[in-house]
């Protein structure tokens, strides 16, 4: 299976960096005021450079977003319009430079205004309305089990990235792909969803748990038996994660309860959760 990309991964590049230079000559103008004690001035140029800036930092933000949301297999509901709130508060900017600032007609101030909402559209675009992952899934509460689901494989991820043990983040790594594998067997096979509630929040809720403790523990110390029992618990997981696979691959459906109490007893006992 092609690995997906983590969705804290990935940035909105130089592109995002454009509106922060748009306003830059406005800071001219603001040092301007300032040597001249034009006190009005002064503060409307400064009160259209923090809009402007304001924007910049929300559409950045918002094409971070965009990133994220889409390098998700599933989400249960699509982001904020961080973009589209950006592209209007520099659409306020130009139209208060415009009038304010150089002097134009409300109506040439209006048609620069509207010319900075439809660059920013065009340049930028809008923020994602699908729900990802979600096709052929009616049910909202069960496309809701994936997106949680996807939540704890992407969690899971991020402690993954700070274990330095090799062995014990490939092993990781192999959970999280038979994480994904069987989510991607429950959106082909939506009836099975309902019913896989506890074993996607049992032993997701473990592996994330186990992940997590293990991972700030490690940063700390490498103690080694810490790590033999952390090594000990995934192998349990990574077993139960196959089986759990391929039994919804062969049998359409999932054996809920298989060593799920098991599993809460070993973790509990570890103490590494």
């Amino acid at each position: 299976m092609t690995q997906r990309p983590n969705a804290h991964s990935g940035s909105a590049g130089p592109k995002a960096l454009m509106l922060f230079l748009l306003p830059l000559p406005l800071v001219a103008v603001l040092l301007s005021a300032l040597v001249d004690g034009e006190i009005t001035r002064l503060l409307v140029t400064a009160l259209v450079l923090a809009l402007y800036f304001g924007a910049a930092i929300a559409m950045r933000h918002g094409m971070d977003q965009e990133i994220q949301y889409l390098s998700r297999r599933f989400a249960a509901k699509p982001p904020p319009p961080v973009k589209v709130l950006a592209s209007i508060m520099a659409t306020a900017s130009t139209f208060m430079t415009a009038w304010w600032l150089t002097g134009h007609s409300i109506l040439d101030a209006t048609g620069f205004a509207i010319g900075t909402l439809v660059g920013c559209v065009l340049f930028y675009g809008v923020d994602p309305r699908r729900h990802a992952g979600t096709a052929g899934v009616a049910d909202r509460d069960a496309a809701l089990v994936l997106a949680e689901a996807e939540d704890k494989i992407l969690a899971i991820d991020q402690s993954n990235q700070i274990i330095r043990n090799r062995e014990l983040s490939d092993q990781l790594s192999r959970i999280t792909a038979r994480a994904r594998s069987i989510l991607d067997q429950l959106q082909q096979k939506p009836a099975g969803i309902t019913s896989s509630r506890k074993f996607l929040t049992s032993y997701l809720d473990g592996a994330r748990d186990v992940a997590i403790g293990y991972a700030s523990t490690h940063s700390k110390t490498s103690d080694e038996a810490m790590s033999e029992q952390f090594r000990d618990v995934l192998s349990r997981i990574e077993t139960v994660f196959a089986e759990q696979h391929q039994r919804l691959i062969e049998e359409d459906v999932m054996d809920l309860d298989v060593q799920i109490e098991v599993l809460k007893t070993q973790l509990d006992r570890e103490g590494i959760r």
